[in-house]
């Protein structure tokens, strides 16, 4: 059974990151483990691999619907969109076959020491000079079940220059060993994303990006992102790996139920 439903495991472990320079170094793991999260700042593909990814998220915008498209803007505080594209390599299998994918996958494995598995990957997309951020909340909160949480690691993957100004990943160091509580957001029952309820954001590290830079964070780490004032689009592909198997439940279980258990950012 595949992780990834309708695309092919694009290799088995020992060929994943080929000739490719480790990047992940000791200092990455231990700042993973004690604050939840690391940033690359630096691309971590090259130019033409990094536009082979854009030219496939710009096809699939305008194409998703249904079910795959989620407004994570809905029942908070601000005017706009921010759109959500569920489940994008279902939706367009040629995106497992990039660098991006593979450097990403290869990252986790590197990061966590145990080779690791895609389990759910989105799109999250928002407009130029949109006012709405993205709450503070953990991953985890999506879970109907923590215990089900396998090692895992959430890379969100910058398409353009990221930075304050338009929506940078920004955490709570320290806030995965915690988990708080959680509603809908706005407290609308049927906004499509949750929002973290009473907590302190007050030593909160913001981490500007390259296009082509990674953060990669812990399910539990508080995390948001801000409104987009610029004049572009900001563009970001998040992939979520796990343990290599330990994403049965996704195969096994329906469709309705996985729904339930997925988390956004």
């Amino acid at each position: 059974m595949l992780p990834t439903e309708g695309a092919p495991d694009p290799a088995p472990v020992g060929e994943r990151s080929g000739a490719v320079r480790p990047v992940i170094e000791r200092a990455h793991r231990q700042q993973f483990e004690r604050d939840g999260f690391v940033s690359i700042a630096q691309p971590i593909v090259g130019p033409d691999e990094l536009d082979a990814v854009r030219a496939i998220v710009a096809q699939l915008l305008p194409r998703a619907h249904g079910r795959h498209v989620r407004d994570l803007g809905r029942g908070g505080p601000d005017e706009g969109e921010i759109l959500e594209i569920e489940e994008t390599t279902e939706l367009a299998p040629e995106l497992r076959r990039t660098a991006v994918f593979r450097r990403c996958r290869q990252l986790a494995t590197e990061l966590l020491g145990t080779p690791m598995a895609p389990f759910y990957d989105h799109i999250i997309r928002k407009p130029p000079h949109n006012r709405a951020a993205t709450a503070w909340h953990q991953d985890s909160a999506y879970a109907a079940v923590r215990t089900l949480l396998a090692p895992s690691a959430h890379i969100w993957f910058a398409l353009q220059d990221v930075t304050v100004d338009n929506g940078c990943m920004q955490f709570v160091p320290g806030s995965h060993r915690t988990p708080v509580r959680h509603r809908p957001r706005g407290g609308d029952p049927t906004a499509d994303a949750l929002e973290a309820v009473e907590v302190a954001t007050d030593a909160a590290v913001a981490c500007p990006l390259p296009a082509g830079g990674v953060t990669i964070h812990h399910p539990g780490v508080l995390h948001h992102t801000g409104p987009n004032h610029s004049d572009h689009p900001r563009v970001a592909w998040i992939l979520q790996f796990r343990e290599e198997g330990s994403w049965g439940m996704r195969a096994m279980v329906p469709g309705p139920v996985r729904r339930i258990v997925r988390r956004r950012r």
